[in-house]
């Protein structure tokens, strides 16, 4: 019995057909081309499936697609061939760190895990949208995820519209996807939504606070299992419409639980009034997830009114730190405490020694803030 090996050797370049020559040209080029250069191309030119392929690959590793442009001390990143763009900086910058990979993770996989039907509209708002680079990769996934059907505000006083129409124009050339885009200064109260996100805002703690305001106040337009997902400089947090929230950075409840196992703890239900006396020893803010977590606790624990006594430290100035306004009314808004029961007081020096020796004899909660957000906690004449 005789075995035989057919060896087929390849056709010359010049004798392969036509239709076949040309694949093999277009499959050459393609192999040549850089990562952005073929995004590019596969939006272009390709068929729907080489899109997907291609867009896929850039959701898996954004950086090869992007590049970092510097302008005198602000840099950004750009998808190159595109106008989508986002910032970078030490806090959020995709090619300095993780914390946008993150930020995106966490809101993709806690969506993913949420919304069941995937073929119904998923109602999103980006605040403080900028250049839509961050929004392309979230929504990309969301794609890849399943989600066949998004609505998408951008909110930015700053927007370029036509971008917004670039985006919905690119994701809807995807198989089987319907993205809709609209842009708007402001957020309007006459929607409902299923998540509001917003990553690396900068005036979140600056001067007033009005921007994170406006997030706290936009609970009232989730819908019942919407959720915000709030990235900032020293400030992580995810609020639900029910007033709750959970501080992704660290364990807040740290500080609560550090009171409610104080050896005096119980004697708080003897006095008339809760005090609470606060101070800080660094330039940033105050941890204001920490002490939004105490004034919820101490309001459900005790039928009481609560006295908070905020000594700023302004003599350490800093631009990342909220105002007697700001403080007030981010801890107002974030802790859900009625103004009815809560007394606000916010010195602007600093906890003197000669108001440490008054203190001494009055009923209070004294707190300390450190850097890295550590508190000593003491309990003043109960």
């Amino acid at each position: 019995m005789s075995v035989y090996h057919s060896i087929i050797e390849p056709l010359p370049f010049w004798e392969i057909p036509d239709p076949t020559k040309k694949a093999v040209l277009e499959d050459t080029k393609t192999t040549l081309l850089a990562p952005w250069e073929r995004l590019v191309t596969a939006f272009e030119n390709s068929n729907m499936e080489e899109r997907q392929k291609v867009f896929y690959e850039f959701l898996a590793n954004p950086q090869e697609f992007t590049e970092l442009v510097e302008n005198g001390s602000s840099s950004r990143s750009y998808l190159k061939g595109f106008s989508f763009f986002e910032c970078s900086c030490t806090s959020y910058g995709r090619h300095v760190n993780k914390c946008r990979q993150n930020a995106e993770a966490l809101i993709v996989e806690d969506i993913e895990k949420r919304f069941v039907n995937k073929n119904e509209v998923l109602s999103l708002v980006s605040y403080g949208a900028g250049g839509l680079l961050q929004d392309l990769i979230i929504v990309g996934k969301l794609i890849q995820n399943g989600f066949r059907n998004i609505y998408i505000e951008f909110i930015d006083l700053n927007f370029d519209s036509l971008n917004g129409r670039k985006f919905a124009e690119m994701l809807n050339k995807l198989p089987e996807i319907f993205v809709q885009t609209v842009t708007r200064p402001m957020m309007s109260s006459k929607k409902q939504f299923d998540v509001i996100y917003s990553v690396d805002l900068d005036e979140i703690y600056k001067g007033d606070g009005k921007s994170l305001i406006n997030l706290l106040k936009a609970r009232k337009m989730l819908k019942d299992n919407g959720k915000i997902y709030f990235f900032g400089n020293r400030l992580q947090i995810v609020l639900d419409k029910d007033g709750s929230f959970t501080d992704i950075m660290e364990d807040s409840d740290v500080l609560t639980k550090t009171i409610s196992h104080h050896p005096q703890f119980g004697r708080l239900s003897n006095v008339e009034k809760i005090s609470l006396l606060i101070t800080k020893e660094y330039k940033l803010n105050f941890d204001i997830p920490a002490i939004a977590k105490v004034l919820q606790f101490l309001s459900r624990t005790f039928d009481k009114m609560i006295i908070v006594n905020i000594y700023g430290n302004e003599s350490y100035h800093s631009d990342l730190s909220l105002n007697e306004w700001g403080n007030q009314f981010v801890l107002q808004n974030l802790s859900g405490v009625s103004i009815s029961r809560l007394v606000f007081r916010y010195h602007k020096e600093s906890f003197s020694e000669e108001q440490q020796r008054l203190a001494s004899t009055t009923q209070h909660i004294f707190i300390r803030e450190f850097l890295n957000r550590k508190s000593i906690v003491d309990f003043g004449q109960f």
